[in-house]
């Protein structure tokens, strides 16, 4: 098993890296999707609405369908489309991540394909 970590310094590895690198395990292409719906949601935004914005804001090939593989983290984002989003959700790029207290649940589960490193 590969480590996608590059948060790795003095032999540790920080809970981002981890928790980053469990989500990568278990086939997640973003960590930030459920956040973006909740975001939306709360703005009383639907997927197209969302898509609309995000193209008026330059993201011009966003989709109804793009919007949903975000959100079911079955997409990719790259940095600027991350910029975007937070733009059009009026959120902060950090408030977009999952929380501290979401990797503290998650630590055993998270640890488990860890163990084999020991």
């Amino acid at each position: 098993m590969i480590l996608n970590v590059t948060a790795i310094s003095n032999n540790i590895i920080s809970l981002d890296a981890i928790f980053l690198s469990f989500q990568f395990m278990k086939g997640v292409k973003n960590i930030v999707g459920a956040k973006v719906r909740k975001f939306r949601k709360s703005l009383g935004l639907t997927q197209d609405t969302l898509a609309s914005k995000l193209q008026i804001e330059g993201l011009v090939e966003m989709t109804r369908f793009g919007v949903s593989k975000i959100e079911n983290q079955t997409r990719t984002i790259t940095d600027y489309e991350l910029r975007i989003l937070a733009k059009v959700l009026k959120v902060s790029t950090d408030e977009l991540y999952p929380s501290y207290k979401l990797i503290a649940e998650n630590i055993e589960e998270i640890r488990r394909p860890l163990k084999s490193f020991d």
